[in-house]
């Protein structure tokens, strides 16, 4: 019975870490979105007065675009499953013009229905694209 138990917790725990790993890995679609770009320091609150987006990336990720030069790529608290298909977010504790961790939203169907279940920002981490170098005249 020990063995049989043991055996059973050993399966969870492995496949919790695979569930973590997988949770963390960066899809292609995000991938794309930041090729060629430089991470920054993560932050917590960005002022959404001077963004375009959200743009849902995968069940984990949002893009804002602030100019032509910088994303902020927001990683969810925990997966979004309804975040897939032509839903809109509408969030419910925005104040002013920051977008905050833990600052919650829900998605809401074009039909008018709600998703039972809320989904909370993460961290917002800029992408910048470097700065062109000028080419060294001889």
């Amino acid at each position: 019975m020990k063995r049989w138990v043991a055996a059973i917790l050993a399966g969870l725990v492995a496949g919790g870490a695979t569930g973590a790993a997988e949770l963390d890995a960066p899809s292609p679609e995000l991938a794309k979105a930041i090729e060629g770009r430089v991470a920054g320091t993560p932050t917590d609150c960005i002022d959404s007065h001077q963004l375009m987006g959200p743009d849902r990336v995968d069940q984990r990720h949002l893009v804002y675009r602030q100019n032509g030069r910088r994303l902020w790529v927001n990683t969810l608290r925990d997966r979004c499953q309804p975040l897939l298909g032509d839903n809109i977010l509408v969030f419910d504790n925005q104040f002013g013009t920051q977008l905050c961790t833990q600052d919650r939203f829900q998605v809401q169907g074009r039909n008018g229905g709600f998703s039972a279940a809320y989904c909370f920002l993460g961290k917002f981490t800029p992408y910048d694209k470097p700065e062109a170098v000028p080419p060294k005249t001889p």
